[in-house]
C-alpha cells in the first residue's frame, strides 16, 4: 500500500546532471525515487551526496517495457511521484549512414520511449493527488543538429513533441508538462568523451574546453547545477506548461558567422 508520501523521481540519477538534480529536488520535503542502469554507481553516489533522507534508489534498464512496468508498480508502493524528471539519456555518435539499427533503437528506447512510459505509468497517479509537474531534458541537438548526432537529434526533437502533447492532454488535471534544453554540460562523462574521442591529452582537453566556453555569449559551457537549477523552477512553478527552455547561454541566440566586434 502507498504511504501517501510525496516522491520526485530523477532517472539517470548516477550522472553528474541526474545527482544535481536530485540534490536540488530533495529539499522541500519530497522523498527522491532515483535510477539509473548502473545499479552500483548509483549507491556510491547517493552515499557521497550525503542526503538528510535516504533516497529509494533502483537498478533499471529503461530499454525495457517490463522492466519500466515493474519498476513504476514498484515505486508507486511507497506514495505517489509528483515529479518526475526524464533526464536519463543515450547518445551514441553516429550520422545516417555510420548509425546503425541498434544504436537508433537504443537512442529511441531511452530518449523518447522511456519518458512515454513513465509518464504514462505516473500521470494516473498525480491526477488523482491533484496535479504534478513533469519535466523532460532534451537537448540542443533537438533545434540545431550538430553532425554525426542523427538518433539522437531526432529522438531529443521528438521529446520536444512529445512534452508539448503531454502537456495539452494533461493540463485539464492540473499537471504541467516542460522540458529543459541544455548546451554542452561540464560532467566527468563528458569530459571522457571529449577525450577519448580525439585521442587529446589533459592539457589538450581543457583547450577543447576553452574554445567551447568560447562558442557560448556568456563565455562558458553549463554546469550541472544549471540544468538543475531550471529544473526546479519548473518543477515548483504553477501556470508554466508546454514549454521548453534553453539553458544554454544564448548559444542558439547567435549566429556567429561574424568576426566578434571590440566595444
Amino acid at each position: 500500500m502507498a504511504t501517501g508520501q510525496r516522491l520526485a523521481l530523477v532517472t539517470g540519477a548516477a550522472g553528474d546532471i541526474g545527482m544535481a538534480i536530485a540534490r536540488r529536488l530533495g529539499t522541500d520535503g519530497r522523498r527522491l525515487v532515483l535510477c539509473d542502469l548502473d545499479s552500483e554507481r548509483i549507491r556510491s553516489r547517493v552515499a557521497e551526496a550525503g542526503f538528510a533522507r535516504d533516497p529509494l534508489s533502483f537498478a533499471l534498464d529503461l530499454r525495457d517495457p517490463g522492466a519500466v512496468d515493474a519498476f513504476a508498480r514498484d515505486v508507486a508502493a511507497h506514495g505517489t511521484v509528483d515529479i518526475l524528471v526524464n533526464n536519463a539519456a543515450f547518445q551514441h555518435d553516429g550520422d545516417v549512414i555510420r548509425a546503425s539499427l541498434e544504436d537508433f533503437d537504443d537512442s529511441y528506447a531511452v530518449n523518447l520511449r522511456a519518458p512515454f512510459l513513465l509518464s504514462k505509468a505516473f500521470a494516473p497517479g498525480m491526477r488523482n493527488a491533484g496535479g504534478g509537474a513533469i519535466v523532460n531534458i532534451a537537448s540542443v541537438h533537438a533545434l540545431a543538429a550538430g553532425p554525426g548526432r542523427a538518433a539522437y537529434a531526432t529522438m531529443k526533437a521528438g521529446l520536444l513533441g512529445l512534452t508539448r502533447s503531454m502537456a495539452a492532454d494533461l493540463g485539464r488535471h492540473n499537471i504541467r508538462v516542460n522540458a529543459i534544453i541544455p548546451t554542452a554540460t561540464r560532467t566527468s562523462a563528458l569530459e571522457r568523451s571529449w577525450s577519448q574521442e580525439r585521442g587529446m591529452s589533459a592539457g589538450v582537453r581543457t583547450s577543447y574546453f576553452d574554445w567551447a566556453s568560447g562558442q557560448h555569449p556568456m563565455g562558458r559551457i553549463a554546469e550541472a547545477e544549471d540544468i538543475a537549477e531550471a529544473v526546479k523552477m519548473l518543477a515548483v512553478t504553477s501556470f508554466i506548461s508546454g514549454e521548453s527552455i534553453r539553458v544554454d547561454g544564448g548559444l542558439l541566440s547567435s549566429l556567429r558567422l561574424l568576426p566578434p566586434q571590440g566595444n
